[in-house]
């Protein structure tokens, strides 16, 4: 609706207007300046959302796919190729599909599998460290063949897995880790026989060097067939509300002749095992404290009954009729060896002097490490946690930039008994 609009001061006009009459209004409700807010975060949620979605869906997987392939390619030296790879960026899922890894001659494989499920962790950003809450391999298959020297088609690799240590034990936790369906085969081509080992099925609550607080839900255990002979090992768990959970697998061996293994592990100098039968009452643990993987140990008894180990020349370099050992801890992450008792009876070494005066032994077992510092004991009780000892701080879990490598741990060994009886010593 038209007025006129007139103002007036004692009678004269000052100003006059017509248009449209506008009435007065409330300014708008704060309310709604809120619910505008809360509708632009949605829409910029929603945007984020599909740009993860965007690459982690359809970006990350054909990326990764070839890096992955590449990467293997040059650390094994063998063509690596890579089916599929899917990747979940929500969940932090990945799968891989149809893997495989070719022998150096590239007729054969050497490595290959249906699936491996990696569910990684976002505690990685903060470790600094790869973190994987579970890992999950289906129908590995792996083809190892002894060549006619005695060397293995994998031979390079077992050479660098060997060989010393450059830096300190790598940052790290893999929980959850489940082997299904895996087989090896071994075409051994110096006794012209093939043997498989098929049906794998390997449990592992964790292995980790880092403090993770993880959900562990995989008990150990180890199972398979080697030559259609079935064996399994299955583990157990402490109580899931104490503080400390042990989940350990028993590892019990009665009288295993050692001699027909030990053919197919390359003894220093072509030394030879003759003879040798290998009892064990062992408990492989997988202890947390508090929900947080701590440590997997070792502990139990070994004993090895006639022991005999001759030179290249089949003539003998040592026997004993028995090695017993009480095992108090062995910590391969911490690098710690603890035994409570060694006991040899009846030892008997062939000891050999050459022209130039050093010692056969020394030179068949290669040179010898420096030797461990006195202080080495004390250190593992320490790691160990044994009473009243002190605490060995532990290293930072970054290096700054700039600052010197860190040295590499060696093994710190400790012997609270031994007893050697009846022995010989031939010069």
């Amino acid at each position: 609706m038209d007025r006129a609009q007139v103002l007036t001061y004692n009678g004269a006009v000052l100003r006059k207007r017509t248009g449209p009459l506008r009435m007065a209004t409330a300014s708008a409700p704060t309310g709604s300046k809120w619910r505008r807010r809360l509708r632009n975060a949605f829409i910029a949620l929603a945007a984020v959302a599909c740009i993860v979605a965007v690459l982690g869906f359809f970006v990350v997987p054909p990326v990764a796919k070839a890096k992955i392939e590449a990467l293997a390619s040059s650390e094994l030296g063998r063509r690596a190729t890579l089916g599929k790879l899917s990747f979940n960026p929500f969940t932090l899922h990945a799968r891989l599909t149809d893997f495989a890894l070719a022998d150096r001659d590239p007729a054969r494989t050497l490595l290959k599998f249906a699936t491996l499920d990696v569910d990684m962790s976002i505690a990685s950003l903060w470790h600094r460290a790869p973190v994987l809450d579970a890992v999950r391999l289906v129908q590995p298959q792996v083809e190892l063949v002894r060549n006619g020297d005695g060397t293995w088609n994998i031979q390079d690799l077992i050479d660098r897995a060997l060989a010393p240590s450059q830096g300190p034990t790598p940052r790290f936790s893999v929980d959850n880790i489940e082997v299904d369906d895996g087989s090896v085969s071994i075409d051994d081509r110096v006794k012209q026989h093939k043997s498989s080992l098929t049906g794998i099925g390997i449990g592992l609550p964790f292995l980790s060097s880092i403090p993770h607080d993880a959900r562990i839900i995989v008990t150990p255990r180890l199972e398979g067939m080697m030559d259609g002979a079935k064996f399994a090992l299955n583990g157990s768990s402490t109580s899931p509300f104490a503080d400390r959970e042990d989940a350990t697998l028993d590892i019990d061996v009665d009288a295993l002749r050692l001699p027909e293994y030990a053919e197919y592990v390359s003894l220093p100098q072509g030394i030879k095992l003759v003879d040798g039968a290998l009892t064990t009452r062992l408990k492989l643990a997988f202890v947390t404290h508090e929900g947080v993987p701590s440590t997997v140990t070792l502990a139990g008894s070994a004993r090895l009954d006639g022991l005999a180990v001759a030179r290249k020349d089949g003539s003998p370099l040592a026997s004993a009729k028995s090695i017993e050992t009480t095992i108090g801890s062995i910590d391969a992450l911490a690098k710690i060896i603890a035994l409570d008792r060694v006991a040899i009876d009846a030892p008997e070494i062939d000891l050999r002097r050459r022209a130039d005066g050093s010692l056969e032994l020394a030179q068949l077992f290669g040179d010898h490490p420096a030797a461990a510092p006195r202080s080495a004991p004390r250190a593992a009780a320490a790691r160990a946690g044994a009473p009243g000892a002190p605490a060995t701080p532990a290293g930072p879990p970054g290096t700054p930039a700039g600052a010197p490598a860190a040295a590499p741990q060696s093994w710190a060994f400790a012997i609270a008994e031994t007893h050697v009886g009846a022995g010989v010593v031939h010069l």
